[in-house]
């Protein structure tokens, strides 16, 4: 099944934010215990490619991993290296959108193009 049926059929994305890297996998565990498909490791938290790395690795098909707040295409790519098979993106960046599409990862992008809404300053604080 794609990656894209996976989230189409399970609805729901739990996000992981903030959250010691080390508490992550048990986290993961947990939620696909209860019954949780799609797990989102954002990328402003502590160690996000090593996170999603772990998680992937250990968690294989059953669950399935992406990146999130993920502000430009070269972040995509190492999201997409360390095994995210979705990317999510509170702004809308087309260059970020056929990175993904490049590389075979689901993009979900936002509707806003963060260099019209938000003060340079501002944006490395999403």
């Amino acid at each position: 099944m794609s990656t894209l049926s996976h989230i189409l059929e399970h609805q729901i994305i739990a996000i992981v934010r903030g959250v010691a890297p080390a508490n992550v996998l048990p986290m993961a565990k947990a939620m696909y215990a209860g019954g949780i498909r799609l797990l989102e490791v954002t990328m402003n938290s502590e160690a996000p490619l090593e996170v999603i790395s772990e998680v992937s690795a250990t968690m294989g098909d059953k669950m399935i991993i992406g990146a999130g707040t993920v502000l430009d295409a070269a972040t995509a790519r190492q999201a997409a290296a360390a095994g995210a098979r979705f990317i999510l993106s509170p702004i809308l960046d087309p260059e970020m959108i056929a990175t993904a599409r490049e590389l075979g990862v689901v993009s979900i992008p936002g509707r806003i193009r963060l260099q019209r809404f938000t003060p340079p300053i501002n944006r490395e604080r999403i």
